[in-house]
């Protein structure tokens, strides 16, 4: 794993930084993470509904185990 030993400082207003947060959460990410995948230009991808489908292949894997 690498080490991040760089700092970067911005500022921005309230909202921005609301806004930039909101994201961050949404995409599961934090701040600092999300920040850099955006600002470096990488794919950031949301797959809601997982928890149900793990649930799901769990159940399933209970009941063959039986």
């Amino acid at each position: 794993m690498r080490k991040r030993n760089r700092t970067i400082t911005i500022r921005c207003t309230d909202d921005e930084y609301q806004r930039i947060h909101n994201k961050a959460e949404r995409h599961k990410l934090s701040l600092s993470d999300f920040v850099l995948r955006s600002a470096l230009d990488k794919k950031i991808v949301v797959a809601d509904g997982l928890d149900e489908v793990a649930k799901q292949q769990k159940a399933i894997g209970r009941t063959l185990i039986r």
